[in-house]
């Protein structure tokens, strides 16, 4: 034990003072601990003063490090990728994390396919699918979403191509529910029309849809095509009364989330409501424990933006801190520009 702490004090004289992230380790070589630092030596040096001040917790952690790496990066905006990379691999018992208090779905849409499904979904890792909600009433979600397969009928089939054998149409596109493309009875020009048309209600233009729905109507009635007008009609009536349940909360169309904190018991809660083209669309909730502080909400921040796949124009958050580094953290590794108020 006397030599570990022998080899921990000369390792603490070679860190260099530079961008990089820390992980420390115990006894047994077990990651407790990792951060990051725009001066290693003397972020990692502060953990070992006496004169520190540090919490019960981080005191605890300090008494079990026998060990540590020191990885350098080029800045603090890479040392904050890697931290947040590290992080996700090992998960230190001493790191604060986000418990969420829910797991809520998403709608994902499989943009990728030749011809394309939509379904519901907690699975955030569906390669080349696009994202959208969270969404807040799992039993809502589905009703919508059913409402508009009835109004545009894509495929249901789980495949990544249509239908289980090829010219044999299943049920559901005997009952209307499905175009079967798997029997090319609809275009893939034709299919796509419609998976854009569920995309653009998701996304907030529902109005535009029933402007579309309106001018077909009017089309087929005037070549006296009644039944497909009354049908067009139904679907108007459908998206309409979907709209109305949507709740909105500003007049421009913005794509915004609006982060609140809540300190009680020993613990805090952080509520992100999402607003997506002016509208409530659902809110997620995360517990981490209220000894870590509105310090680690950089972090916590980091945790919630680097991996969320729809990104908001905006972030307002309850309390000014520097959000540089993730902002530009998010541009490198997502290729978009988000903003924090």
């Amino acid at each position: 034990m006397v030599t570990k702490e022998l080899e921990l004090e000369e390792k603490l004289k070679h860190i260099p003072s530079k961008a990089g992230v820390y992980v420390f380790k115990d006894i047994q070589g077990d990651v407790l601990y990792i951060g990051k630092a725009k001066d290693l030596r003397k972020r990692v040096k502060s953990y070992f003063r006496k004169s520190a001040g540090h919490t019960p917790r981080i005191e605890l952690m300090v008494k079990r490090i026998k060990d540590f790496d020191v990885l350098i990066t080029d800045n603090e905006i890479e040392a904050l990728i890697l931290e947040n990379n590290l992080i996700k691999k090992h998960r230190p018992k001493f790191n604060v994390f986000l418990r969420d208090d829910k797991s809520y779905p998403y709608i994902a849409v499989t943009i990728k396919e030749e011809f394309p499904r939509i379904f519901v979904s907690r699975n955030l890792q569906i390669k080349g699918a696009k994202y959208y909600g969270p969404y807040t009433n799992p039993r809502a979600l589905r009703k919508t979403l059913d409402t508009l397969k009835k109004i545009f009928p894509v495929r249901s089939c789980k495949g990544k191509k249509p239908g289980k054998r090829e010219s044999t149409p299943c049920i559901n596109y005997h009952i209307n529910k499905c175009r079967a493309p798997c029997d090319k009875k609809i275009s893939k020009d034709e299919y796509l029309q419609m998976v854009n048309k569920i995309c653009r209600f998701l996304e907030g233009k529902g109005e535009n849809i029933i402007s579309d729905l309106k001018k077909e109507m009017e089309a087929y009635s005037k070549d006296e095509n009644f039944e497909k007008a009354a049908l067009a009609r139904d679907k108007i009536e459908a998206v309409k009364e979907i709209l109305i349940k949507q709740i909105v909360v500003l007049k421009e169309k913005k794509d915004i989330d609006i982060i609140g904190i809540y300190l009680a018991d020993g613990e805090i809660y952080l509520k992100n409501l999402f607003i997506r083209k002016g509208k409530l669309i659902g809110s997620r909730g995360y517990f981490f424990t209220a000894h870590s502080g509105e310090k680690a909400l950089p972090f916590l921040l980091s945790q919630i933006y680097l991996e969320q796949k729809e990104l908001p124009q905006e972030i307002i958050l309850p309390v000014e801190i520097d959000t540089s580094h993730l902002v530009k953290a998010v541009s490198k590794t997502q290729g978009k520009r988000i903003k924090f108020l």
